[in-house]
């Protein structure tokens, strides 16, 4: 970021906590309602909007795993030929494994960037800062 951006002031600081911390219970709604409550503030829309545009990404990767999944299935089961054979199942059972660990891995970014604007750091994360800096004016 530039170094010319301004120092957060505790309520910003706050709100943007705020932003990080309720992706992991709302998705991208609790983000959103933040940064249109506080989107003048350049700290609080940046990191509300790097949270909406995180759980975008994680909603849309999780939407294509979900969906290859029941392909998968659809496609190894012909229907009335009984259960799906084990390729079938273990291509499931990798699909779960991936979705579980972005699960964890949103748990993870959200935890991180929850700290940091607690800090008053200006992190980016380096997947959707770029849309999050142009969104919010930066």
């Amino acid at each position: 970021m530039q170094s010319a951006l301004p120092e957060p002031t505790q309520d910003e600081r706050t709100m943007a906590l705020m932003a990080h911390l309720l992706q992991i219970f709302t998705g991208f709604i609790g983000p959103l309602v933040i940064y249109f409550i506080r989107r003048q503030s350049r700290f609080v829309a940046f990191h509300s909007l790097q949270a909406v545009f995180w759980q975008l990404l994680v909603t849309a990767v999780s939407f294509v795993g979900v969906l290859l999944i029941v392909v998968t299935i659809l496609a190894g089961s012909p229907q009335g030929s009984g259960p799906p054979s084990g390729g079938v199942l273990a291509v499931f059972v990798v699909f779960w494994l991936a979705m579980v660990g972005i699960s964890l891995l949103n748990l993870v970014v959200a935890v991180y960037f929850t700290i940091k604007a607690s800090k008053g750091e200006w992190a980016e994360n380096p997947l959707v800062a770029g849309w999050a800096r142009r969104a919010a004016g930066l």
